[in-house]
């Protein structure tokens, strides 16, 4: 159904009048003109009677498109009243738009046609006297005229007329325009009827319109005068391109009048222009560039043909990339038109994937191709039914992996058979490239699952990667899933070893292995499953190695992560990083586990820094265990450049050079005998040890037990042993080895039918108080020990006394033969190898706790913990039981039921040795032991260390003197801190920071055996009230 919009015009009556306009369609599309008109200009016309006159005229309406509707009021044809008469006329087309324009057409009365006539006689250039009296009748008619009768002013027309008639030859040469005037005044009286023609109003100018879309036609629509056929073309009209000359004719009684007008259609329409869609092709392989052919056409709404142009012609070799291609049609008008497509010419990877042993194509294959430099992924594709595969790509460096998503049981690659983890071949693209073929080996999915060691859950995003095991360098993973299952193709027949990698994880390998040399080997003779992996939750450990001196950063220093619980040797590694060029390093450590860090420059850093184990601390026994549970930075450690102390070991009775011969660097002014630096020598005897600025005892032994050992310089022990002083350089600190003692024997329990393993054996000097350590040994699995001394002579053997009893047992400690102390043992003469020193141990209660650092709860591990008897007093103390801590800061010592005072040292001296119950040793605690003493607690105080010389009137060191720190907070004494002189007459003792003390010097038991010195306080005072007080705020020496 089409639609009737109404629209509303004013009449010249002022009465509204209606007219439809009919449409087809709701609104035409992209219709955006209103239709414009063409209407006569004003005009003005004589009444023809009193009642007006007939007026026809010529309205034109175009449009864009067409015009639907036009009309105008008052219609052409009507009778327009006298006086003027507003023309209203109104356009609409199928979009709804509406075009309104109007004209006046002026209907002149009989009194001013009189005017008009007057003041044309007037102007006659005639007789004044006839002129006079042609105005005199004028005026007599206008005097009378619309007040009396019109017959009365006709006749006076009539006077006038008859005057004119009189004069015409005479005074008037032409009477006939002054006659018709006459006679329309009188039509307008209605005194004779009009002889007037038709009034007919033609357009203002010629009409102009544009082709309809589509067409070569334009449609006018017009008004015509009442008359059938009154114009020609008749409205309507459609009418072709050019200008068609339009006709209308108004016909009364008294005749006809004509005019015309040009329809002018003009052709506005540019021609359809058809171009292709966007082309897109690949260049041939071998080649940069394409042959492209299209077709473009045009059609004209004139019907006439029309030539078409393009930029690029078709069939042209378009280059690399995406080329516009512009065409242009001109229609006959000079109309044109205008369209692009566009012409992408890509390159292209192309090739073919085959069984590398059948050669047999194979389907589904995804293929990736990656930029060379960066390895990001740019495009994939997959092969199909007959194996080959083309991916687009640009202009560049690429490479090419199949089978990436090992979707197919084939070993993923790269192009040339380039294993995953070897060198990529690069394929490199100025055009398309093809013969990129893969022949791929055939393989077996090894199947697993990952889990969090901690909570049992799947882990996501693990790389499974197994590597070939035989030097290949080969290897294949893939990723776990949500579910932490993985699936990854190995090379039938191959050997690999799986590792499984995920941050904040340890990497860890199958089955269960920390690293690739104790990871279980699988081969793959068919699919595997169950090659599963539990990881350790990790955390990123980072810090800065530096030069002590310099604070420069050191690079190429290994940053070693072992097991806190694991002595050497091996040490339990369980992962390294390794600094860089500034001194830092991060990567991964277990979380919440105890560990210790050691430093360890290797590769190019210089050979002279001496490694360390943090805090600061020369050995793995006295390194600070630290357990991490979130990232930490500030890890730091800083290296001291050492010195070296070199030599020669040599058999004493041939000269010959020793070699595999042990050397051991111990802290002079440390208890012997904790080695901080140590060497081997070569096949030659030589060695070279790298030790810090400092004093040492060198300590030379046979591993082998074949040479006794020895201090430098051909010393038996620690307290007689020659100091090397180092900083410069120590040359020529050699030894010249004797052959030495052994000792071997078993040990088993009470009933001598059970061997007993892992007891220490350690062997004494006899000659001297308890103890000088001579050598040691520990049982093995039978029960069978062997011991090497450093030298022979009277020696004493104990059994289990001193360091950590096997776990799980209670073996009670003992001297040689069945003794319970040192004094009490049986002497060994030791003379080349004695055999059958064996014991028989029996079992005990078992005294076990924990210690840590007061304030911290630090586990606080290689803390000495001595069991005495409470019935004898000090000093000597009646020692029980000896032992240390472990990693965990853990100790358990077996007894005798008894009573007992327990003391803690920390031999490093960053702890003040205590008593049980953080009592001194003036008010210790007693233990009564009737069964196991479990949960023996102890916390120790941070200390600092108060280190000294102690001679006698000539300046001679006075050795083995007791030195004790009193606290001057009490009244004397109460001691916190003790020590006895060394060989040199040197100490050094730790006391609790923060405290006050006084320092005492043989103050208390007495001179050292087979001496008269008189004991004193510091500062030379001769009492505790008059001794000068010192207070522990920071190390401090020279006391």
């Amino acid at each position: 159904m089409g639609r009737v919009a109404a629209v509303t015009a004013m009449t010249a009556l002022g009465l509204s009048a209606l007219f439809l306009i009919a449409s087809d369609r709701t609104e035409a599309a992209g219709d955006t003109t209103p239709p414009a008109l063409t209407l006569p200009a004003n005009a003005s016309t004589n009444a023809t009677s009193s009642r007006g006159a007939d007026v026809s005229f010529i309205a034109v309406a175009t449009d864009d498109v067409a015009p639907t509707s036009f009309a105008c009021l008052p219609s052409s044809g009507a009778r327009f009243p006298l006086g003027p008469t507003t023309v209203s006329c109104s356009a609409g087309d199928a979009a709804s738009h509406v075009t309104t324009a109007t004209f006046v057409i002026t209907v002149v009365s009989a009194a001013d046609q009189l005017a008009q006539l007057r003041t044309i006689v007037a102007a006659l250039t005639i007789d004044p006297s006839v002129k006079q009296g042609l105005l005199d009748k004028l005026d007599a008619a206008g005097g009378t005229i619309g007040s009396g009768s019109a017959k009365t002013t006709c006749n006076q027309l009539n006077s006038f007329g008859n005057q004119v008639r009189a004069q015409t030859g005479k005074a008037i040469v032409d009477n006939s325009d002054l006659l018709r005037r006459q006679a329309e005044i009188q039509a307008a009286l209605d005194c004779v009827a009009s002889s007037a023609l038709p009034v007919l109003l033609a357009p203002r100018a010629d009409v102009t319109a544009l082709t309809a879309p589509g067409l070569a036609t334009a449609m006018f629509r017009f008004t015509t005068p009442p008359n059938p056929g009154a114009c020609s073309p008749s409205s309507p009209a459609t009418l072709g391109i050019g200008t068609t000359t339009v006709g209308c004719a108004a016909t009364n009684a008294n005749g006809t009048r004509t005019i015309t007008f040009r329809a002018i259609v003009r052709d506005g329409e540019p021609p359809n222009l058809s171009v292709p869609a966007d082309i897109t092709v690949a260049a041939p392989a071998g080649s940069s560039t394409a042959i492209v052919t299209f077709t473009v056409t045009a059609t004209d709404n004139s019907g006439a043909a029309t030539a078409v142009t393009c930029d690029h012609a078709s069939g042209s070799a378009f280059a690399w990339g995406m080329t516009t291609v512009t065409c242009t049609a001109v229609d006959a008008a000079g109309n044109s038109a205008t369209r692009s497509f566009h012409v992408s010419v890509n390159f292209a990877i192309s090739g073919r994937i085959t069984d590398g042993a059948t050669n047999a194509a194979i389907p589904g294959v995804r293929v990736v191709v990656q930029d060379a430099a960066t390895e990001n992924d740019v495009a994939a594709g997959t092969s199909g039914a007959d194996g080959t595969y083309s991916i687009v790509v640009n202009p560049g460096r690429y490479v090419a992996v199949f089978n990436r998503d090992q979707g197919v049981p084939y070993v993923e690659e790269y192009w040339n058979e380039r294993f995953i983890s070897s060198p990529h071949d690069v394929i490199t693209v100025a055009g398309s490239v093809g013969g990129i073929n893969a022949p791929l080996v055939a393989g077996y999915y090894v199947h697993g699952q990952v889990t969090d060691a901690v909570t049992g859950l799947p882990v996501e995003g693990v790389f499974a990667a197994g590597g070939y095991v035989g030097g290949t360098g080969a290897f294949a993973g893939s990723q776990t899933g949500i579910d932490g299952t993985y699936r990854f193709v190995a090379a039938r027949g191959a050997m690999i070893k799986v590792t499984f990698t995920k941050s904040h994880y340890m990497q860890r390998w199958w089955n269960e292995k920390r690293n690739l040399g104790e990871a279980d080997a699988i081969t793959i003779n068919a699919e595997t499953f169950n090659i599963n992996a539990r990881l350790t939750p990790a955390v990123r450990l980072s810090g800065r190695v530096t030069d002590e001196v310099t604070h420069a950063g050191i690079g190429s220093v290994a940053v070693v992560i072992t097991d806190s619980t694991t002595r050497c040797c091996p040490f339990g590694n369980i992962t390294v990083g390794v600094t860089n060029a500034d001194g830092v390093y991060a990567f991964p450590v277990p979380k919440n586990t105890p560990l210790k860090i050691q430093f360890f420059p290797f590769g190019s850093a210089d050979p002279r820094y001496i490694s360390e184990w943090f805090d600061d601390q020369p050995t793995w026994d006295t390194a600070a265990i630290r357990s991490f549970s979130v990232d930490t930075a500030g890890i730091d450690a800083m290296l001291t450049r050492g010195f070296y102390i070199s030599g020669h070991v040599f058999d004493a009775a041939t000269g010959a050079g020793l070699a595999g011969i042990n050397i051991a660097g111990s802290d002079a002014l440390q208890p012997c005998c904790f080695g901080v630096a140590f060497a081997t020598t070569d096949a030659n005897g030589d060695y070279r040890m790298l030790a810090r600025p400092g004093t040492y005892r060198i300590r030379f032994g046979d591993p082998n037990g074949t040479y006794a050992p020895q201090f430098w310089n051909n010393r038996p022990n620690s307290d007689q042993a020659d100091l090397v002083t180092t900083g410069p350089d120590r040359p020529n600190i050699n030894a010249a080895l004797s052959r030495g003692v052994t000792i071997r024997g078993h040990v088993a329990d009470a009933t001598g039918t059970v061997p007993v393993a892992g007891i220490n054996v350690n062997v004494f000097d006899a000659t001297v108080p308890c103890c000088v350590f001579l050598g040691g040994g520990m049982t093995d699995a039978a029960g069978n020990y062997t011991a090497f001394p450093s030298h022979g002579g009277p020696v004493k053997v104990s059994f289990a006394k001193f360091g950590p009893i096997p776990p799980g047992t209670r073996w009670l400690g003992q001297w040689y033969s069945g003794k319970d102390s040192f004094d009490a043992a049986d002497t060994v003469n030791a003379t080349g190898v004695v055999s059958g020193i064996d014991a028989r141990l029996a079992t005990g209660f078992l005294i076990s706790g924990h210690v840590s650092e007061r304030g911290t709860g630090t586990a606080l591990a290689g803390i000495f913990v001595e069991v005495v008897r409470a019935a004898i007093p000090c000093c000597p103390f009646s020692q029980a039981a000896f032992t240390q801590t472990d990693a965990f800061g853990n100790y358990a010592a077996v007894v005798t039921a008894g009573d007992y005072k327990i003391q803690f040292q920390d031999g490093t001296g960053r702890h003040a040795d205590g008593w049980w119950h953080d009592q001194t040793a003036a008010t210790p605690d007693v233990l009564h032991v009737t069964g196991d003493a479990l949960g023996i607690d102890q916390t120790m105080q941070a200390a600092v260390t108060i280190r000294g010389h102690v001679s006698g009137p000539v300046g001679e060191p006075v050795a083995h003197l007791n030195v004790t720190a009193q606290l001057t907070t009490q009244f004397c004494c109460q001691q916190v801190g003790g020590t006895q002189t060394d060989e040199f007459g040197n100490y050094s003792m730790s006391v609790p920071g923060g405290t006050r003390v006084k320092i005492g010097f043989g103050a208390f038991g007495g001179p050292p055996p087979g001496t008269r010195y008189v004991g004193e306080w510091w500062n030379d005072k001769g009492s505790f009230d008059a001794a000068d007080e010192i207070v522990v705020g920071a190390d401090r020496s020279g006391v």
